[in-house]
């Protein structure tokens, strides 16, 4: 028991110093721009005809403080707010997005997002939400 604590706060440890060390800062420049789009991979819970669903769906956050998707040629476009922040603190957005087709959905439905910036820490080019 005393090994497994012991272990325990080693990688709690570990996990706080990594936490620390991996670069945070994500500025407008890189969550925007030509080519520029955001892959996101969801999953909710509990449905009622098995665990859970997943749909994958890519958004484009553009200059002008929209978050556009698109579906079957259509784009649908709303605003979307980002918070830059000083380390260490994360920058975040908030945004409503047609992005979600569950398993009885015609269409991709709109659901709000709300997330936070991390850098992976060895590929610091990839962020994640």
């Amino acid at each position: 028991l005393a090994t497994s604590g012991a272990s325990l706060a080693a990688s709690a440890s570990k996990t706080a110093v990594l936490s620390l060390g991996s670069p945070r800062r994500v500025s407008l420049s890189d969550l925007s721009g030509p080519g520029v789009s955001w892959r996101l991979d969801q999953r909710v819970g509990r449905m009622p005809d098995g665990p859970f669903a997943s749909c994958a769906a890519t958004v484009e956050f553009r200059a002008d403080g929209t978050a556009a998707t698109r579906y079957e040629g259509r784009e649908v476009r709303t605003p979307y707010v980002f918070r830059e922040r000083a380390w260490p603190r994360h920058c975040t957005i908030e945004f409503e997005a047609a992005a979600f087709q569950g398993p009885g959905d015609r269409e991709p439905v709109r659901m709000r997002y709300r997330g936070r910036f991390v850098r992976k820490v060895l590929r610091p080019s990839v962020i994640k939400i």
